[in-house]
Order: C-alpha cells, then structure tokens, then sequence
C-alpha cells in the first residue's frame, strides 16, 4: 500500500482513496537514448561529464482503478 500527496484529506464529498492495478493503470514512459555533456573546464585538470535522461509517468488506462467518495 502506497500513499499519494495530492489526495486530499477526509472530508465531505471529497476521493481521498483510490485503489485498483496500479500497475496497469499507471505508466512511466522513458525516452530513448542519454545527453552526455563534457565539462573540461570546472576542474582542471579532470574532465567531467554530465549526463541526463529523460522520463515522465502519468495515468495510462483510468478504467484499472476506483475512486471511493466519501458521504456527507
């Protein structure tokens, strides 16, 4: 079990519980390929090298979770 930060508290009319497959429901998707940037200039007499990469994750297929609203 997992908690999210952007679910809010309990109260009134409010969804704080989502549950199904997560793993179904929600997707990192990761990009192909890694920047390289050479740094010959910071630490002499070292090269350094910084490489970055891109990902992002986000809601694949809603229709895997519940949402439970809370009564009045």
């Amino acid at each position: 079990m997992r908690e999210l930060s952007g679910l809010p508290n309990v109260a009134a009319n409010a969804i704080p519980i989502v549950y199904g497959n997560m793993a179904e429901a929600y997707r990192i998707f990761d990009r192909t390929g890694v920047s390289v940037l050479r740094d010959a200039y910071t630490r002499k007499p070292y090269v350094l090298f910084y490489t970055t990469r891109r990902v992002g994750g986000g809601l694949w297929n809603p229709e895997w979770m519940r949402y439970h609203r809370v009564a009045a």
